[in-house]
């Protein structure tokens, strides 16, 4: 909400959204540079960060779609399996975001 941006700029480090698309990003980061634009943020608070969990999708994060979460605004993300994935397959959902991570 609104008021929820307000606040972040305001008086948090950062904002982080759950279970986002890049389009929702962009439009949640548009209104959080509008705050900014509105009202004083402390200089002591520094950049507001940018987290944000994209909706989970089986295949996970690709590089493409990181990408484009990074020239939304975001800072950090944090991936979540689908509940879909099997426990076998947890150790490779991890290790493929890793890299993901480490090669960004």
């Amino acid at each position: 909400s609104r008021s929820a941006f307000r606040r972040a700029v305001q008086h948090g480090n950062g904002w982080y959204g759950f279970a986002m698309t890049v389009e929702e990003t962009e439009q949640a980061v548009a209104s959080l540079r509008e705050m900014v634009r509105r009202y004083e943020r402390p200089v002591e608070l520094g950049e507001l960060e940018i987290s944000v969990t994209p909706r989970p999708t089986r295949q996970g994060l690709d590089r493409e779609n990181a990408e484009q979460f990074a020239a939304a605004g975001v800072q950090r993300l944090i991936p979540l399996a689908p509940r879909s994935v099997e426990p076998a397959e947890i150790d490779r959902f991890l290790d493929s975001h890793a890299k993901l991570g480490a090669d960004l």
